[in-house]
């Protein structure tokens, strides 16, 4: 594996990560501000508790492939981290040999 794949896998993980924090972060304002004291029709707490509640909305889907990528991401980064023979495995390695 090269360095720039090995980068690349990294960015990927932490921008998986990054967008799932912003759910958990979306939803726990909801929850936590879902409640507070409304001062009317002009109220910027209602306004950005509309504006995540459409965002999660729209964006359910996305979370949903999101979320099931981390964890199959990170279950491949577990298992195959810990035994490193699989990950430059070739036919020369191995000594197969390929008669026509």
């Amino acid at each position: 594996m090269n360095i720039k794949h090995s980068n690349t896998k990294k960015l990927i993980v932490l921008l998986i990560i990054c967008i799932a924090m912003t759910f958990i972060l979306s939803e726990l304002f909801i929850i936590t501000h879902a409640a507070h004291d409304c001062i009317g029709e002009h109220c910027y707490v209602c306004a950005q508790i509309h504006t995540l509640e459409n965002l999660l909305k729209q964006l359910s889907i996305v979370g949903i492939i999101i979320m099931a990528g981390f964890f199959k991401s990170l279950t491949t980064f577990v298992f195959v981290s810990g035994n490193k023979s699989y990950v430059n495995m070739t036919p020369i390695i191995l000594k197969v040999r390929m008669n026509n």
